[in-house]
């Protein structure tokens, strides 16, 4: 028999939070540092005052004033996110077997529903959205899930007696009794983005 997963206290999940932070600062910083060139705001936080004292000032001549250059990085990021959502293939469901008849229609069905949710979702804005982290950031990550608590309201969970765990009935209509407290939904499929800074790691992995 398996052996129960042991739970963590809050100390060591801490001790854990702490370690998988540190182990990645330098990754983390180098992305924020990426995310402000990107933005065009190279030149911030304390320096930026210096510099601009430095740009302002008629007592240092002219040659031998710092000079800024253009930040071409966005539009070079730019074209890097165009050439990869250019090239980004789409999603198709196929039959297993294009011979069998069953495995058809399966096939139909389910690409049915995913064409559905994409379309909800807005499959396409994500994939951009992806992307575009996968340059600035160097690295982009999703949880993909059936969210049963999204989509649209059909109703209230059937209310049960709690001494007896039987379904409450109304005695005049015999109609089933909702619970207010419990509403139900379709449910839906999502899809997360979670950036890298959020993505945290077991420092020996």
């Amino acid at each position: 028999m398996a052996e129960a997963k042991k739970k963590h206290t809050i100390d060591e999940l801490n001790a854990l939070y702490s370690k998988s932070i540190e182990c990645d600062r330098e990754i983390f910083a180098e992305q924020r540092s990426n995310v402000m060139l990107i933005a065009g705001k190279h030149y911030t936080g304390k320096d930026s005052k210096a510099l601009s004292k430095l740009r302002d000032t008629r007592e240092i001549p002219s040659d031998t004033r710092i000079r800024l250059t253009k930040n071409h990085i966005q539009r070079i990021a730019k074209m890097y996110l165009n050439h990869i959502v250019s090239a980004a293939p789409g999603i198709k469901i196929i039959p297993r077997n294009e011979k069998e008849i069953q495995d058809q229609k399966s096939a139909q069905l389910n690409d049915s529903v995913w064409q559905f949710s994409a379309d909800n979702m807005n499959f396409p804005m994500k994939v951009i959205s992806l992307a575009k982290d996968y340059v600035d950031l160097g690295e982009t990550a999703t949880k993909i899930f059936w969210n049963p608590h999204a989509g649209d309201f059909k109703g209230f969970e059937q209310a049960v007696d709690e001494a007896t765990g039987e379904p409450v009935v109304d005695p005049e209509t015999g109609e089933m009794v909702p619970d207010e407290g419990k509403p139900v939904f379709t449910g839906r499929l999502e899809i997360e983005k979670i950036l890298s800074t959020n993505l945290l790691r077991d420092e020996n992995s």
